[in-house]
C-alpha cells in the first residue's frame, strides 16, 4: 500500500494496485473518502486538469525556462499532422496524466528540428571527446 499526503488530501494506493482511495480533510477531520478504479482516477485527473486550464486560460502562458518538471523517460509517443494549424501534433503517454498532446505551428516545428539537431551534434561531439580520453 502506497500513501501520499498533503494537509488536505491523503492518497492511498491499494495493495493490489487496482484502486486508489482519496481522503479529503478539513479542520474537523475527514470530510470525504472516495475509492476510485484506474479509469475513474484518469477521468478525475482529466477533469482537474481541465479545471486548472479554465482557471489559467485568461492568463499569459508562463515562461518555461527555469520551470520545475519531472521528465518522462519511459513512454510511447507519436507525431501526426494537425490540420487545423497545418503544423504537427506531438502526442505522448504521460504516466501521471495519460495521453498529452501539443499542437506545434510550422515555425515551431522548424525551431524544434534545429534544436534537436543541435543537441544531437553536441552529444555526438561530447561522446567523441570522451572516447579520445580513454
Amino acid at each position: 500500500m502506497t500513501n501520499k499526503q498533503t494537509d488536505k488530501v491523503n492518497v492511498v494506493i491499494s495493495e493490489d494496485r487496482k484502486k486508489v482511495s482519496l481522503a479529503m480533510f478539513s479542520e474537523n477531520g475527514v470530510d470525504t473518502m472516495v475509492t476510485l478504479s484506474e479509469e475513474e482516477l484518469i477521468n478525475l485527473i482529466t477533469l482537474l486538469g481541465e479545471a486548472r486550464w479554465r482557471l489559467k486560460e485568461e492568463e499569459p502562458v508562463s515562461p518555461i525556462v527555469g520551470a520545475r518538471f519531472t521528465p518522462v523517460r519511459k513512454t510511447q509517443w507519436a507525431v501526426q499532422a494537425d490540420l487545423m494549424t497545418e503544423g504537427s501534433m506531438f502526442i505522448f503517454q504521460h504516466p501521471a496524466y495519460g495521453p498529452v498532446g501539443v499542437s506545434l505551428l510550422p515555425a515551431d516545428v522548424d525551431k524544434i528540428i534545429v534544436a534537436l539537431q543541435s543537441h544531437k551534434n553536441i552529444l555526438h561531439d561530447f561522446s567523441r571527446k570522451q572516447k579520445r580520453l580513454v
